[in-house]
C-alpha cells in the first residue's frame, strides 16, 4: 500500500537516515547497545552530525528546526527501528521527544543558548527524572509540588 504521508523532503531525509545507519549501525553495536543498556557517544555524536539528532532544535541553535512536523521524527524511528536497532531508538527518543521539547518549549533565553547546541549535536546527553514513590513513571500521578522562596 502507497502512502502519501510523506514528500521529496522526508523521502531525501529517509535516504540520508538509511545512509547513516548503513554506516554507523553495525550488528555488534546493536547487540552492545542491548546488552549494556546504552548507546555509544560517538554514535550519538555521528547522529548529531548527520542531522537526526536535534531535529526540533531551532536552526540558530543547531537544530533541524523541524518542531512543527512531526513526519521527520516518525522517519528516523521507523528506519532505526527496521534496522533493528531499538536501543539507539531509544536513545534518540528520549533526547528528541522528551528533554528537547523542554528546553524548546519552556527554557529561557540563556538556558536554550547554552543546552540546545549541545543536545543537537549529541555532545550532551539529556535525561528525565520523572518519578516519586507510588507513582513510577505516570507523570500525572506526580503529587509533588514546587513553590518559590526567599533564596530560591
Amino acid at each position: 500500500m502507497e502512502r502519501d504521508l510523506y514528500d521529496e523532503d522526508h523521502d531525501a531525509f529517509r535516504d540520508m537516515v538509511r545512509d547513516f545507519i548503513s554506516r554507523y549501525v553495525t550488528n555488534a553495536q546493536r547487540e552492545s547497545w542491548d546488552a549494556e543498556g546504552e548507546v555509544d557517544r560517538e554514535t550519538l555524536r555521528r547522529a548529531g552530525e548527520a542531522g537526526i539528532l536535534g531535529l526540533a532544535v531551532p536552526e540558530e541553535f543547531g537544530g533541524g528546526g523541524m518542531l512543527d512536523d512531526y513526519r521527520f521524527r516518525a522517519i528516523v524511528m521507523e528506519e532505526v527501528i527496521r534496522a533493528g536497532a531499538g536501543s539507539l531508538a531509544g536513545a534518540l527518543g528520549i533526547q528528541d521527544d522528551l528533554v528537547v521539547p523542554y528546553f524548546v518549549h519552556f527554557g529561557t533565553p540563556e538556558q536554550k543558548a547554552r543546552w540546545l547546541p549541545g543536545l543537537a549535536s549529541g555532545e550532551i546527553i539529556g535525561a528525565i527524572a520523572m518519578t516519586e514513590p507510588g507513582t513510577g513513571s505516570n507523570l500525572r500521578g506526580i503529587t509533588t509540588t514546587a513553590r518559590a522562596v526567599e533564596g530560591g
